[in-house]
């Protein structure tokens, strides 16, 4: 037993101290490598000193900000993934609400992703939320909201920027999947609906974005209830509607993943997209203009 309590701290002293020596070699503050990282820099701070394991994807995100190697990069998830059952045996991280902290986060586990894929069956991916969508999500009533929730016009503003962001990034590829039925979800008024579904419209000619519009009344063999993203094949982050849920557990990235690609084969994409996205908001445009 003590012989395993040693072993288990030399391997998280290993761990510490090569993420301290990747930081300050990289030349980054501890704030500012919190920041970039979508920490808070006590939670850095515990990492570096052995009090904190980190999970598989805040690793990996710490390790492609500091340009680590492959070496270097691959002994950094080796130690986590050692470390890491006997602490949480299903790795799923729990996060309630809507932060800025958490939305950037997510903005750093995609900037460290080679491929992102996206789904969602009733409403607009983040990706790809207009300013006023955003903020119809952010004011809809809910049950609860902590008091000290952030505001919904920061929280619309940091999930539209990922639109622009998507637009400019050439450096990984996006597969994202949308419902008929969640363009014709009507959010805020037909004027945010015509303008939400151009920017998707746009999204569709981008080079480095496969975007899918599964057609009403499509057969379906399988049911897709929640929306879902998936980071190359090593983090999978479930919507529910209370929390989200970042699993790095190998039998939910295979679940969903094969659930992706059934998605995928619903789907029609490029120019039979664009003409359902157009379809539908002429729909969009008629109420507009008999109101």
């Amino acid at each position: 037993m003590a012989r395993g309590r040693r072993k288990a701290r030399e391997e998280l002293d290993e761990l510490s101290r090569l993420l301290l020596d990747l930081r300050e070699r990289a030349d980054l503050r501890q704030p500012d490598a919190a920041r970039h990282a979508g920490l808070t820099q006590s939670m850095l701070s515990r990492i570096e000193t052995g009090r904190k394991v980190p999970d598989v994807v805040t690793v990996r995100a710490l390790a492609a900000l500091y340009r680590s190697s492959p070496a270097e990069r691959e002994r950094l998830v080796e130690l986590v993934s050692i470390m890491e059952p006997a602490r949480l045996d299903s790795r799923l991280v729990m996060q309630r609400g809507n932060n800025l902290h958490f939305q950037q986060r997510m903005k750093d586990v995609e900037a460290s992703s080679g491929h992102v894929r996206s789904f969602h069956p009733g409403m607009v991916l983040g990706v790809l939320q207009t300013v006023p969508y955003a903020l119809t999500v952010f004011t809809a009533p809910r049950p609860s909201r902590p008091a000290n929730a952030d505001p919904p016009a920061e929280l619309a503003a940091s999930r539209a920027s990922r639109y622009p962001q998507l637009a400019a990034d050439g450096g990984r590829s996006w597969t994202l999947i949308q419902t008929e039925g969640a363009l014709n979800w009507h959010v805020g008024s037909p004027a945010v609906m015509v303008e939400q579904l151009a920017q998707i419209a746009e999204a569709c000619t981008l080079p480095h974005v496969r975007l899918g519009i599964i057609p009403a009344r499509t057969l379906s063999p399988v049911f897709a209830p929640h929306g879902f993203h998936l980071y190359d094949a090593r983090a999978a982050l479930i919507a529910t509607k209370t929390a989200t849920a970042l699993s790095t557990d190998q039998r939910d990235l295979d679940d969903y993943l094969a659930l992706f690609a059934e998605l995928e084969k619903l789907a029609v994409f490029g120019e039979q997209a664009v003409e359902v996205i157009r379809r539908v908001s002429q729909d969009y445009q008629d109420l507009q203009s008999s109101q």
